[in-house]
């Protein structure tokens, strides 16, 4: 203020969908001599904003647009700012009252609780499986590590101790969730085998087969990325409802969602002769689908089925209908 004081906080005009170019309503500082005040309703949206949901309390919701995702026709995600026009008219009354402005964050409002890529869940030891391709001329398959060879030695080489099995073999079962992950302590409480409902993210896998699954770099065959995605033309609005989630922290041995069990962890450390199953169980001297040590943690999912993706996981009961709710 002019005399070296901080003013109270004030919301700037929020708006939906906002683009790369926007054009609010315009209202004039004045008015026949008086100050123009600008109405609203009991939701703070602005009377007369011309049904672009326009409101008081500086809430806005980007616009799904793949120029913004795809910068320049470049590959890659790029950070969004904002930038704010401020009239010569309103940079003339603010200067009667003020010395300077600054423009601060609220906190977001959200409607994605996390994102995660899909994997597989083992049926026979509940571990979670890489959705894969091990080199570029195989299709893809579901594969895990086991501690012994197909000779059922005990070895140091990765390529002779993997566990592959076939895609309609196994099914999705799980997220990485990296933010779940992070947070377990807050999502742990949420993700206990309720209900939650997802939509397919907006940059997603390539949907083409033998290209939604992770690749193997040849030159780190330990290593496992993904190759391309691609930033969807228009931003899905279904959402696939009633997805059982169950969190599962490193190295557990069981997690029971009330109807599936989870693990990521096979046998114990200090007793040798605990060890897991992939698939059926085999007793016989020459079973090598055995697997002991721990895995990451992840999030178990249910009726999921066999739709490979990064999905958006929402708040509890969100409804795209409800979109002009939630703003």
């Amino acid at each position: 203020m002019k005399n070296d004081t901080l003013s109270p906080v004030f919301d700037i005009r929020g708006k939906d969908n906002l683009k790369s170019t926007n054009i609010y309503t315009d209202f004039p500082i004045y008015k026949n001599g008086k100050r123009n005040l600008i109405s609203y309703n009991d939701d703070y949206f602005i009377n007369d904003s011309k049904n672009v949901l326009e409101n008081v309390k500086g809430v806005v919701r980007i616009t799904h647009d793949k120029k913004i995702l795809n910068k320049d026709g470049d590959t890659g995600i790029y950070p969004l700012g904002l930038m704010f026009h401020l009239s010569k008219g309103l940079l003339a009354e603010l200067e009667k009252h003020v010395k300077g402005i600054c423009f601060v964050r609220q906190k977001r409002i959200p409607t994605i609780l996390s994102q995660g890529i899909t994997i597989g869940v083992d049926e026979g030891s509940s571990l979670p499986m890489l959705y894969t391709k091990l080199n570029s001329s195989a299709n893809p398959s579901y594969i895990t590590e086991s501690f012994l060879n197909k000779e059922r030695e005990i070895v140091h080489d990765f390529d002779s101790r993997i566990i592959e099995r076939k895609t309609n073999d196994v099914q999705v079962g799980g997220l990485l969730s990296p933010e779940a992950m992070f947070k377990f302590n807050e999502f742990s409480a949420l993700f206990t085998g309720n209900n939650f409902n997802l939509s397919k993210s907006k940059i997603n896998l390539l949907s083409e087969y033998g290209k939604n699954c992770f690749v193997r770099n040849q030159s780190n065959p330990r290593s496992f990325y993904i190759d391309n995605y691609d930033s969807l033309e228009i931003a899905p609005t279904n959402t696939i409802n009633n997805i059982k989630l169950t969190i599962v922290d490193d190295g557990k041995p069981t997690r029971y969602s009330g109807t599936k069990y989870f693990s990521s962890r096979a046998g114990i450390p200090e007793e040798l002769y605990r060890f897991s199953f992939v698939g059926n169980e085999d007793k016989t001297a020459n079973a090598r689908n055995l697997v002991r040590g721990l895995f990451t943690g992840y999030v178990g999912a249910e009726n999921l089925k066999n739709m490979h993706g990064i999905y958006d996981i929402h708040t509890p009961g969100y409804n795209v209908e409800n979109m002009r709710d939630y703003f």
